[in-house]
């Protein structure tokens, strides 16, 4: 017999409804203009080296991005060398595939700080 699925994790399908898909005109808007937010790439730094990053993004490993806002402006600003995101401003997630942009949305949402 099948075992039922453990729901202490949401389906991928649950989480992509949760979070709308950014345009691109949006992500160059908030990367032009730093008042209307952050734009984070959750890959790791290997392969921001081999495949290249979004220019004017800030890279915090997926692993990391629940801590990450959870710290002080001071400690944000020394680890990432980035102003932290301001709750008010959009935060956008991009990873390769979108998967883990998805995850870290899901994480950052949890701190209760975050709502766009």
């Amino acid at each position: 017999a099948a075992r039922p699925r453990s729901r202490s994790r949401p389906k991928m399908t649950e989480v992509k409804a949760k979070f709308p898909e950014v345009k691109f005109e949006q992500v160059k808007a908030v990367l032009k203009d730093k008042n209307r937010g952050v734009v984070v790439d959750v890959r790791e730094p290997k392969e921001l080296a081999e495949d290249g990053r979004i220019p004017g993004s800030v890279n915090i490993p997926l692993a990391d991005v629940k801590a990450a806002f959870a710290k002080k402006p001071d400690d944000f600003k020394r680890l990432y060398n980035a102003n932290k995101p301001d709750p008010a401003k959009d935060v956008i997630f991009s990873c390769r595939s979108g998967r883990r942009a998805l995850m870290a949305a899901e994480k950052l949402q949890e701190l209760g700080t975050y709502h766009r």
